[in-house]
């Protein structure tokens, strides 16, 4: 058994839910602590005036490790992109580089570093896996899924005939009209013969050929 594996054994192990609700002038926070068997341990949340977007989501998180009051193995699950991307292609380097980055050209301050200096610090004591739940909000807050390409697919088969024609009145239930097929144009002009049709053009051609013939 490696190190690692064995430091894993003795810790805690735990979960973290982590949400931001971001508005226009403020925020709010939460984030749920359960054991590894999903057992809820601790619930925390407030309004944060003033502090919203990326940050928040940042804060969340921070807050979420710094709770814990023990050096744990922890599942952070989060929606965040931001916080995400951030631990996986940032941290080590902004550490590294003194929390500045070279941004077209020039050296600038790490975004909400502040934050992200808090977060490495729990990462020294907490073995912390980042795992990120993706979540479409519209759909979230109906409770519907977006549909798939095989529902697409049927919806699109479904769809009525533009050329048929319904003859039943706008205000009479669907379940009792009867769809009939458009009408087709009909042509009530008499026949005419071929051979009437193909006089003018028989005439051109002996004309052409008469006067090619030699002399």
């Amino acid at each position: 058994m490696g190190f690692s594996a064995m430091i894993s054994a003795t810790r805690p192990q735990l979960v973290i839910v982590a949400r931001a609700h971001c508005g226009r002038q403020e925020g709010t926070w939460e984030f749920t602590l359960r054991t590894a068997d999903g057992e809820e341990v601790f619930k925390a949340g407030d309004v944060e005036p003033g502090v919203t977007g990326e940050r928040l989501e940042l804060l969340t998180v921070v807050r979420a490790l710094e709770a814990l009051d023990q050096a744990s193995c922890v599942t952070v699950i989060t929606d965040s992109r931001y916080v995400d991307r951030g631990v996986l292609h940032g941290l080590a380097e902004w550490r590294r580089q003194g929390w500045i980055w070279e941004c077209f050209g020039e050296w600038t301050p790490v975004k909400n570093s502040d934050l992200w200096q808090r977060l490495d610090r729990a990462l020294e004591v907490h073995q912390v896996t980042f795992r990120r739940l993706r979540i479409d909000a519209p759909h979230a807050l109906h409770g519907t899924h977006r549909p798939t390409d095989s529902h697409r697919d049927r919806v699109r088969l479904e769809r009525p005939n533009p050329a048929a024609r319904t003859s039943a009145r706008p205000d009479e239930p669907l379940a009792k009209r009867r769809l009939r097929p458009a009408p087709v144009a009909r042509r009530d002009a008499p026949a005419v013969e071929h051979a009437e049709l193909l006089a003018p053009l028989r005439r051109v051609l002996n004309r052409i050929l008469d006067g090619l013939a030699p002399a």
